[in-house]
């Protein structure tokens, strides 16, 4: 039996490496602040919308103006090619028929009587001088005479009438081509003004529309940082628990103990008190001894 051998005991347990419960305090702490309930919600403040440039502007007024302002000619345009293409009445014919015309006509006719009758005056001086004035010969060539005045002056009266009558249908038939002429030359012309000012207004919604692109991706950076912002603790806090999550989270360890062995003394007081109970169970004491 050997006495006073050491006696050796084992303790094992996992921990974290110290880096890695400072680490996981960190993450902790993170967590707690980003979940904070009296944290309250933070609105953009920036402008999301990029409003209208002034080109833009400029280009929407001037095609509001420019349909207003074309409006007259065109209504006139229509109106006059309207009025071309109905069809002429005799009130417009009249419009063109000479004035003077009964005048003339009076005066053509009177002419032609005139000379009838001096032709008729020397009929009846040659009837005189031959002694047959007054026959029936002579009222025979007088009646010849005076129908022949009032068939010359029947034709000449519708002729300058029918003369009068074309020169008046003429100028009716001119005036609505010219109508129609100036109302489709009004109406170009306003349609060349309208794609002028149609191609001015797409230059200033271009140029415009190229201006408001360039501040609304200004806007859009701004509000991309601001949201980069936001979400900095957040993604701070996941990159740094994917880091975590890659890393074991314990080690095991191991302790040795050793404490004394019992002195000679008290093994010698073990073996009596292992003895004294033997005895005690074999009789008693009184065994042990007899």
């Amino acid at each position: 039996m050997c006495f006073g051998t050491p006696v050796y005991t084992t303790t094992q347990k996992s921990e974290l490496p110290q880096f890695l419960e400072d680490a996981y305090k960190k993450l902790a702490q993170q967590a707690t602040a980003v979940t904070d309930p009296s944290v309250q919600y933070m609105p953009y403040g920036g402008q999301r919308l990029a409003p209208l440039t002034t080109e833009q502007q400029a280009a929407r007024q001037l095609a509001f103006q420019g349909a207003q302002a074309f409006q007259p000619d065109l209504q006139q345009a229509r109106g006059l090619t309207s009025l071309a293409v109905s069809p002429i009445t005799g009130q417009d014919i009249n419009y063109y028929m000479n004035p003077f015309q009964d005048a003339v006509t009076r005066n053509v006719l009177d002419e032609m009587r005139r000379r009838s009758d001096i032709e008729g005056q020397r009929t009846a001086d040659a009837a005189v001088r031959a002694g047959a004035f007054g026959g029936s010969r002579f009222g025979v060539q007088e009646a010849e005479r005076l129908r022949n005045l009032r068939q010359q002056q029947t034709r000449t009266a519708t002729d300058l009438a029918r003369q009068n009558y074309q020169q008046a249908l003429a100028a009716a038939q001119s005036q609505r081509a010219q109508q129609l002429a100036g109302g489709q030359q009004m109406s170009n012309l306003a349609g060349q003004q309208m794609n002028l000012q149609r191609q001015g207004i797409a230059g200033l919604s271009q140029a415009g529309l190229q201006g408001q692109q360039q501040l609304q991706r200004g806007m859009d950076i701004a509000y991309q940082d601001f949201l980069r912002q936001q979400q900095f603790p957040y993604t701070q806090a996941a990159t740094l628990g994917n880091l975590l999550s890659g890393v074991p989270a314990a080690q095991m360890t191991t302790a040795y103990s050793q404490q004394p062995g019992p002195s000679m003394a008290q093994q010698l007081a073990g073996l009596g008190a292992v003895g004294i109970g033997a005895a005690g169970q074999a009789g008693g004491f009184s065994n042990l001894f007899s």
